[in-house]
């Protein structure tokens, strides 16, 4: 069934057949979850061979994240309490325009060291990817927050948050080549994994991938691999000792545990001898447990 063109090869195989048109179709339903279909191909055949190439692509998606002094990347280092950033970017397929309706979800899960801050979310839209690495100041894309369906669920200590367009097809001047991008805040909390082990954070990218469905029922849909960033934290062994004989260990002494706000160093002390522009650590049985 599916052959075309005279001298054309198919899966290795080579079929004659006379000048005129030919529709191929997939009918065995095998197509893998993370690839997508082409649109329904018509081909004008005539003397001599034809080749015939895919015109289409899969959506990939990628997620980075920083602290509030740190570059995006892989992985970030953070302390209990700490507001990390993290960035989902999602590409458009080349056949994109090929479809009527398109599902586009973010599926991003949390583990139980990270608490996602409420309303932090924005969800803008891109003409391409060199726009939004040049947006270094977040105020370009168009902005889409409102367009989607925003959920968060909780299970297993994790939490699950998801960005869905039903239909990406109802925004504006969407196209190939543009990006969609998330961007949120977490809290890294108490219950966060000490160590090399790390807090990871991970996402799939949910998609259309077959334009050639068409009436009611679920649309056909693909994943991507998911993409995982690291937020590591690390522990800090104190000892307390006299301010001028270090080698002489105070019993029962205690101490405050400050910094300065935002990365920066701390001010000049007050008039009561307390430093200005500081946040001071919150300790709960023996754990920083925030500022």
């Amino acid at each position: 069934a599916h052959k075309a063109g005279s001298g054309t090869t198919i899966e290795g195989e080579s079929v004659s057949l006379s000048p005129g048109y030919y529709l191929l179709v997939d009918s065995t339903g095998s197509l893998g979850g993370n690839d997508a279909y082409n649109s329904a191909l018509l081909q004008v055949t005539k003397s001599g061979g034809i080749t015939i190439e895919k015109k289409y692509s899969v959506p990939t998606v990628d997620k980075s994240v920083k602290t509030t002094d740190g570059e995006a990347g892989e992985a970030a280092d953070a302390g209990i309490g700490d507001s990390v950033t993290f960035t989902l970017k999602g590409t458009l397929p080349e056949n994109y325009d090929d479809f009527e309706e398109y599902t586009y979800q973010f599926t991003d899960t949390l583990s139980a060291g990270l608490d996602y801050q409420e309303k932090s979310a924005v969800v803008k839209l891109y003409e391409s990817e060199e726009a939004f690495k040049n947006d270094t100041e977040g105020t370009g894309g168009t902005n889409l927050t409102g367009q989607c369906d925003f959920e968060t669920a909780a299970t297993d200590g994790e939490t699950t948050l998801t960005w869905t367009f039903a239909d990406l097809k109802t925004v504006p001047d969407a196209a190939y080549g543009n990006v969609i991008v998330v961007t949120y805040k977490a809290l890294l909390n108490s219950n966060a994994e000490v160590g090399s082990a790390g807090n990871p954070n991970k996402v799939t990218l949910t998609y259309s991938n077959d334009p050639n469905h068409t009436g009611t029922g679920t649309p056909p849909t693909g994943i991507t691999p998911p993409d995982e960033v690291l937020v590591f934290t690390y522990e800090i062994d104190g000892e307390k000792v006299d301010g001028e004989d270090h080698g002489k260990k105070l019993e029962g002494a205690e101490f405050i545990l400050y910094r300065g706000i935002d990365g920066e160093e701390p001010g000049e002390d007050d008039a009561d001898g307390n430093p200005t522009g500081v946040e001071y650590a919150l300790v709960d049985n023996g754990k920083l447990a925030g500022w």
